[in-house]
């Protein structure tokens, strides 16, 4: 993997985001929902895998906040906070796009992409409706949720013998940045 690219996502990752008043932590505390890290160095997988699923999971997380912040938006009706969450999701779409994936983790950062890209287009909606949170999650949602779920399910079938710790965090990362 191209060493400067890695950086470069860790250090996207590492920024805060525009409209985030939340920690990785808090977000998940507010879901709640527990978060076990991925062990990169426990990991079984090659370099190359690992460095892929580390970079997918640190965006992942900041797919969480992201998602916590933008419900907590609508809640407020708080359309300013609302359009600059939007745009912290192009921000981390265009990060996803730049994982250097490999053959094993290519169809999962993909569904992740996808799913993340539906939550933008929910808030979006929500924006240009009203920034109001209601009981009305539209098929962007649900289709997103369908995604993380089956990505989840492929890492799973792909990484069999990674330790159970590494499988508890594709599961928690995945069901954290999941709406339903």
């Amino acid at each position: 993997m191209n060493l400067i690219k890695f950086f470069g996502i860790a250090l996207l990752a590492a920024l805060p985001l525009a409209a985030s008043a939340l920690t990785v932590e808090q977000a998940y505390a507010a879901i709640p929902h527990q978060r076990t890290v991925f062990d990169t160095t426990g990991s079984h997988l090659a370099s190359g895998q690992v460095d892929a699923l580390a970079q997918l999971f640190t965006l992942s997380d900041r797919g969480t906040v992201l998602r916590v912040e933008g419900l907590d938006a609508l809640k407020r009706g708080d359309p300013t906070r609302l359009r600059a969450i939007v745009r912290d999701y192009a921000a981390l779409i265009d990060a996803l796009r730049q994982i250097r994936a490999t053959p094993q983790t290519r169809a999962a950062t993909d569904l992740v992409l996808q799913a993340v890209q539906q939550h933008q287009s929910f808030f979006d909606t929500k924006l240009a409706a009203s920034p109001r949170l209601d009981s009305a999650f539209t098929a962007d949602v649900n289709q997103s949720s369908q995604r993380l779920r089956q990505a989840y399910s492929l890492l799973m079938a792909a990484f069999p013998d990674d330790p159970p710790r590494n499988r508890q965090a594709f599961f928690d990362y995945l069901c954290a940045l999941d709406f339903l």
